[in-house]
C-alpha cells in the first residue's frame, strides 16, 4: 500500500543541508526516507506544502549569509549553498522526487480544526505560572496549515496511509490533542460543524499520523511503513 508523506521545513532543511542540524536522529532518518523514494526503492509519495518551499529557500539563505552559522563560527560554503538550492529545485520541479502540494480552500477551513483546539487548550502554557496565560503563543499559522493539509490527505488516501513528517514538537502535540478533545470542548468549539463544511465527521480518524523523526522509535516507524529502515542508496552532498 502506498504511503503519502507531508514533509515540513524542519526535516527538509536537515536533508539538503546535512551537518547543520542540532538533532541526532532526524537527519539520518529523513535521508533514508527521501533517498529511498528518490531511487524508487519504496512505495512512498512525498509532498511539501508550497509555502514550505519558500521557507526552505529562506533557511538555505540564512545558513549561507551568516544569520545561522556552523559550530566553527562560519556560514556554509557557496558550494554547499548552491548544491542545496539546485538539488531542492530539481527535486521539487514537476514533482520529480517531492510533489508540491498547493494550498486550497478546503485546507483553509480544515485549519480551524487545528487552531481552535490550540487556543482552547493553550497546550504550551506553563502550569502554575499565574502570568503564563498572558504569554501563551499559539501554533504558527504555517504549522496549522500543514495540519490542515494532512487532514485533507487523510480524507483522500486513508489515515493509515498518511503522515506528517516533522521534527517540530508543537505540530505533534497539537494534532495529538485534537485527536483526544473532550465531547464538551467539541460542542463548545463547534468542531463537528467545521468538519461538516468539508464533508467530514469529526473524530480522531480524520487526523493524519505524525512521524516525529527525532522522538519516534524505530518500532513506530516500522509500524507505519511496514519495515524500517527503508532500503536506500544514499545521496552525496558536498562538505
Amino acid at each position: 500500500m502506498r504511503k503519502y508523506l507531508l514533509l515540513d521545513t524542519s526535516v527538509i532543511v536537515d536533508y539538503y543541508l546535512p551537518g547543520t542540524s542540532s538533532l541526532k536522529k532526524t537527519p539520518k532518518r529523513i535521508a533514508t526516507i527521501i533517498d529511498s523514494t528518490r531511487n524508487r526503492m519504496t512505495n512512498v509519495q512525498l509532498f511539501v506544502p508550497d509555502f514550505c518551499i519558500v521557507e526552505t529557500y529562506n533557511a538555505f539563505t540564512k545558513w549561507r549569509f551568516g544569520e545561522r552559522i556552523l559550530p566553527h563560527g562560519k556560514p556554509i560554503s557557496k558550494k554547499r549553498y548552491d548544491k542545496a538550492r539546485n538539488l531542492f529545485r530539481e527535486d521539487t520541479l514537476n514533482g520529480k522526487v517531492i510533489q508540491q502540494y498547493e494550498l486550497c480552500r478546503y485546507h483553509v477551513i480544515a485549519a480551524d480544526l487545528i487552531s481552535a483546539v490550540d487556543y482552547h487548550y493553550q497546550y504550551f502554557r506553563k502550569k502554575g505560572d499565574v502570568a503564563a496565560k498572558l504569554k501563551f503563543t499559539s501554533i504558527k499559522v504555517v504549522d496549522t496549515l500543514i495540519g490542515a493539509m494532512g487532514i485533507w490527505l487523510a480524507k483522500l488516501h486513508g489515515r493509515e496511509n498518511v503522515a506528517i513528517v516533522t521534527a517540530d514538537n508543537r505540530i505533534e502535540a497539537i494534532i495529538g490533542k485534537a485527536q483526544r478533545v473532550s465531547a464538551t470542548a467539541m460542542r463548545h468549539l463547534g468542531l463537528r460543524k467545521i468538519a461538516a463544511c468539508i464533508g467530514l465527521e469529526y473524530s480522531p480518524e480524520i487526523f493524519p499520523e505524525v512521524l516525529h523523526l527525532e522522538e519516534d522509535s524505530d518500532h513506530d516507524l516500522k509500524s507505519f511503513f511496514g519495515k524500517w529502515p527503508l532500503p536506500v542508496r544514499q545521496t552525496e552532498f558536498p562538505v
